[in-house]
């Protein structure tokens, strides 16, 4: 019977040392899927965190705008801090802690409501005067000067919000794909070598 040695005073039959090398690899591979499946039920708790405290941001930022006595500079400044929170959910929603339903579901809303009354608000004694959603988003415009993909993404959902969404969540799959080969690729390499080990060493010696 051919032997294979391991160590030079320790002589294996082929198929045991096989077993001994693919043993250590094996459990390996096991730890980084249990790693995986942990990271993506964290990931989607965190979801569920994440959506709630976004929506809760959203509803006492609501109860801010329909506020009675608001003035001109109330109106600038509730309407950055809306569009800052579309562009929060908008990252988080990138980094996939949004859900692509829920998030898609919050662009048709905003294209919904983009003739609506954003809020009201007095000019002056006796005056009332009114913007909508539309008119809040020019009026925050400005403060986004360095988000471009941002800008272009409102602009987008008050005109075509489906094309809108196409054009990120295609954007966002690239992304996220480039991530996961980043990590993926030298796992494959390394698990390929080890097999290729197992199998070269696993050949009956003469």
């Amino acid at each position: 019977m051919s032997r294979f040695t391991i160590f030079a005073d320790v002589v294996l039959p082929p198929t045991i040392a096989a077993v001994l090398v693919a043993v250590p690899v094996l459990v390996g591979m096991i730890q980084i899927v249990a790693f995986i499946a942990n990271v993506v039920t964290q990931r989607r708790v965190k979801s569920i965190d994440v959506a709630a405290d976004c929506s809760k941001r959203y509803e006492q930022l609501l109860a801010e705008i329909k506020k009675i006595g608001l003035n001109r500079d109330d109106i600038q400044r509730l309407s950055e801090r809306y569009w800052d929170l579309q562009n929060t959910q908008f990252d988080l929603w990138k980094l996939a802690f949004l859900p692509s339903s829920l998030w898609r579901k919050w662009i048709l809303k905003r294209h919904a409501d983009r003739d609506r009354t954003f809020a009201k608000y007095s000019e002056g004694p006796g005056t009332a005067a009114s913007i909508t959603t539309r008119d809040s988003w020019d009026l925050a415009r400005p403060a986004f000067s360095d988000d471009e993909e941002f800008q272009t993404l409102v602009d987008g959902i008050f005109t075509d919000p489906a094309r809108a969404y196409e054009r990120v969540y295609n954007d966002r799959g690239a992304a996220l794909g480039a991530t996961v080969a980043a990590y993926a690729i030298p796992v494959i390499v390394v698990t390929g070598l080890v097999l290729a080990l197992i199998v070269h060493y696993a050949q009956p010696k003469p």
